[in-house]
């Protein structure tokens, strides 16, 4: 696993927003909304970021589930039972003990001109970052392998 200080950052701006994302949980790290700063974490570049205790779940990506599953485990329609890493008394809570959240993201690309449907349904061009992970059938006892990206984007008009 990669030092607090090789948490890789990256600065996303428009006309009144910046926000500041982190490779370690894909992660919302501050925002500013012109010029007044919202602070979510805790310093990305110190080993505070990474510590449960002193850093829950603030800005983060959750996954695979987010929120809480009730005695970490649970049974699919075939009939298939599985049990999960509990990290939450006897719960499951936002993906396990090394959930999204707790995991560097394997690799990210900054995007430039990357076309989204915005609430009217219209094509708007944003700028940002993507981040992606890869967790094997199994990991935290979850079944199936599991390809996730998250974007972080904004556009000219936010």
């Amino acid at each position: 696993m990669p030092s607090a200080a090789e948490n890789k950052l990256y600065s996303i701006k428009n006309d009144d927003i910046e926000a500041v994302v982190a490779q370690y949980g894909a992660t919302l790290v501050s925002l500013k909304f012109k010029g007044k700063e919202m602070t979510l974490n805790r310093d990305p570049g110190s080993e505070d970021f990474r510590n449960h205790d002193l850093n829950p779940h603030y800005g983060a990506t959750c996954g695979r589930v987010g929120g809480r599953i009730a005695d970490a485990k649970f049974t699919l329609e075939n009939g298939s039972s599985h049990t999960l890493a509990a990290n939450n008394g006897a719960n499951a809570l936002h993906g396990g003990i090394e959930g999204y959240s707790r995991s560097y993201w394997n690799s990210s690309t900054i995007h430039s001109d990357f076309e989204v449907k915005d609430k009217d349904g219209n094509m708007v061009n944003t700028s940002g970052v993507s981040f992606l992970i890869t967790e094997a059938d199994g990991h935290e006892g979850y079944p199936g392998t599991c390809h996730t990206t998250s974007y972080f984007l904004l556009s000219k008009d936010n």
